[in-house]
């Protein structure tokens, strides 16, 4: 995925350039983005809600594509998705690995060039500054490509068989999906994640799926069906790893209280238990610490903290962190600062050896005004990505990270996306993981949100 290194103290800079290395560091930041986590339904990928189904028209009569691992199985112009050697389809360049581009005319990741020496082999031109393959008949093109009268291998898209020629069949490559609240844990060498998951045209209608992984970033369902589910909805994950037991924290009746399931391997859960009642709680963020549980939650735009037993009722301690706890500085520009905080949202925690790390989303302001066209207009209000920390002996009393949001990702100047539900892992070896919902709002609101895909982040060692 591209990578690209992200704004981590809201200091009104400009995006840094494309291409780069995670650095070191210890799961706090600065953090890479690695752009869209690959999660693979099959043989299909999972886009955001307001997407379509996303292919290429391939030949009724072409051979299924080739199976593989990773990119360096499958011939040049194609990539390895969701386990299947294909030209790959997309909507935007961070659906390529870079340095390949996405052509959107036809929607199909393209290897740049200047001049044709730039491009693989004997059989490749550099046509309209990327590489595409010349061609006598459709068989010497790649998968997902035919052989056009100008002798060049091109693409169609297709969301369905309908726009395809009568010849070609449609394979989808990537379907709509709401993805809402990861959570992740490290366990046997893979990165599992725990995803509320709820078709486009279903959004209430959520479940909790389950995907792993074995570097961070291209995950795939399994099983291929829920691991919990609900008539009343179950939404939220938040996972504990204790003893070779998976707890598993969830939000059930949109807020009436909070559950906890548990299973002997992630997948199998029994009967949850109710551990904390609303009304008003929301998206919980659990660890196991010393044989007891420290679980924070969001109530009314702040974050609140229960404390128990495992499976047992845990005693509410109210609220411990409120979006004026988290403002940072004032303003002027040059220095850190997150002002302007109205709401805080998704926490969720991880346990490290530095004691109790807590993330969250908040919505604020935490640039100085752009320059466009040479008049300062200022950022947008909009939610970043915050930190704050504590003793696992004193849960309830938070320090927040004194720069401003860890995370604030910049398109343009003016164009802060929304970085929704947090999810931090730590994947050892130095190696940290952040998943977060990539979204957008309109200018002067907090909501509702256009969802996009579930993107990935790194920190520490490269992924």
């Amino acid at each position: 995925m591209r990578a690209a290194l992200l704004l981590v103290c809201g200091c009104g800079l400009g995006p840094a350039p494309d291409q780069a290395t995670p650095v070191a560091g210890d799961g706090i930041a600065p953090w890479t983005d690695l752009g869209a986590a690959q999660v693979c339904l099959g043989d299909q990928s999972l886009g955001g809600p307001a997407t379509l189904n996303g292919g290429l028209c391939v030949g009724i009569n072409v051979p299924d594509a080739t199976p593989c691992v990773r990119d360096s199985d499958c011939r040049d112009r194609e990539l390895c998705g969701c386990g299947r050697c294909t030209v790959a389809y997309c909507d935007a360049t961070s659906d390529c690995p870079a340095p390949q581009v996405c052509t959107f005319s036809q929607h199909r990741c393209d290897s740049p060039c200047a001049v044709t020496a730039d491009c693989q082999g004997d059989s490749e031109a550099c046509i309209s500054d990327v590489c595409r393959g010349r061609c006598a008949v459709s068989a010497d093109c790649q998968h997902g490509e035919r052989c056009n009268n100008s002798h060049t291998c091109v693409s169609t898209t297709c969301a369905d068989a309908s726009t395809c020629a009568d010849s070609e069949r449609c394979e989808v490559q990537r379907i709509p999906m709401q993805v809402l609240e990861p959570a992740a844990v490290s366990r046997a060498d893979q990165v599992v994640l725990y995803l509320d998951l709820a078709l486009p045209n279903l959004p209430d209608q959520r479940a909790i799926w389950r995907a792993i992984s074995s570097d961070g970033v291209h995950f795939a369902i399994v099983p291929a069906q829920p691991v919990l589910v609900d008539p009343q909805s179950v939404r939220a994950p938040s996972v504990v790893l204790d003893g070779g037991t998976t707890f598993l924290y969830f939000e059930h009746g949109g807020g009436t209280e909070l559950r906890v399931a548990t299973s002997p391997d992630g997948i199998t859960f029994g009967t949850a238990t109710t551990v904390l009642v609303g009304p008003d709680v929301h998206t919980p963020a659990a660890v196991h610490v010393a044989g007891g549980v420290v679980l924070y939650y969001e109530r009314g735009g702040a974050i609140g903290l229960a404390t128990g037993q495992p499976q047992g009722k845990l005693t509410d301690q109210g609220v411990v962190l409120r979006p004026t706890d988290v403002q940072v500085g004032d303003g002027t520009p040059g220095t850190a600062f997150w002002l302007g905080i109205t709401t805080l949202a998704s926490p969720q925690a991880m346990l490290t050896d530095g004691g109790v790390h807590l993330f969250f989303s908040a919505f604020g302001q935490e640039s100085a005004p752009a320059q466009k066209f040479g008049v300062s207009t200022p950022i947008p209000p909009n939610f970043s990505i915050g930190f704050a920390a504590a003793d696992p002996a004193t849960p309830a009393a938070l320090t927040v990270w004194p720069y401003g949001p860890v995370v604030d990702r910049v398109q343009v100047f003016l164009d802060h996306r929304d970085d929704l539900s947090p999810a931090p892992v730590d994947a050892g070896d130095d190696r940290y993981f952040m998943y977060y919902v990539d979204a957008s709002h309109d200018a002067g609101t907090s909501g509702p949100f256009t969802l996009g895909r579930l993107g990935v982040l790194g920190s520490g060692a490269s992924p």
